[in-house]
């Protein structure tokens, strides 16, 4: 009698390919900016948020400011899909990891291109 390991409901995990590296390495990058040079990408960054968000977003934040509403969305949400993407790989979960990593940068795309390509009366 042999035991399989890898049924129905645990499966190997999966090593990442090279769009999955990339798509992680996009997610921190994007992070990284945000955490780390926030005075440098505030001017670009700022108005597309806090139209998206109907919240003010301030130029010039304090440590207590990393955690407020639509300051953690950038730097947390991609982190977030580059630790489900991770857990999901490890899972064996291909689908889930590829959504994981790209929702972050899709939805920070949608937000930053409704603000500048849409028309005005969209805005």
């Amino acid at each position: 009698m042999t035991i399989s390991y890898y049924g129905d409901e645990a499966r190997a995990p999966i090593p990442a390919s090279a769009a999955m590296t990339c798509l992680m390495l996009t997610n921190a990058v994007i992070a990284m900016t945000v955490l780390f040079a926030w005075t440098a990408v505030s001017l670009y960054i700022v108005e597309p948020i806090a139209w998206a968000t109907w919240m003010p977003v301030r130029r010039g934040t304090t440590f207590e400011d990393l955690f407020e509403y639509p300051f953690v969305m950038l730097w947390l949400m991609p982190t977030a899909g580059i630790a489900g993407a991770w857990l999901a790989l490890k899972l064996g979960r291909r689908l889930i990891a590829i959504s994981s990593a790209t929702l972050p940068i899709a939805l920070l795309a949608l937000i930053f291109g409704w603000y500048h390509f849409a028309p005005p009366t969209y805005l």
